[in-house]
């Protein structure tokens, strides 16, 4: 995922990931500053049971304010 970073912004995304009911099972994140500001770069691990499911938790993810990107790797 790549966002703009804010404070919150992890706890917003594990938020929508715990009512999804996705099973994190690995976080990796980096924060970087460029000229759109300060960026974070973030990778989940998940376990999920189709893409189909990921596709749409993915989604929602887009939907967190600072959210830009949010794909499956």
């Amino acid at each position: 995922m790549e966002a703009s970073d804010r404070q919150g912004l992890l706890r917003d995304i594990s938020e929508v990931l715990t009512k999804e009911r996705m099973n994190v099972t690995g976080v990796r994140t980096q924060s970087v500053r460029d000229s759109d500001g300060k960026t974070a770069w973030m990778t989940f691990t998940v376990e999920v049971a189709d893409a189909s499911r990921l596709a749409q938790v993915l989604r929602l993810v887009t939907q967190v304010p600072g959210v830009r990107h949010a794909r499956r790797k």
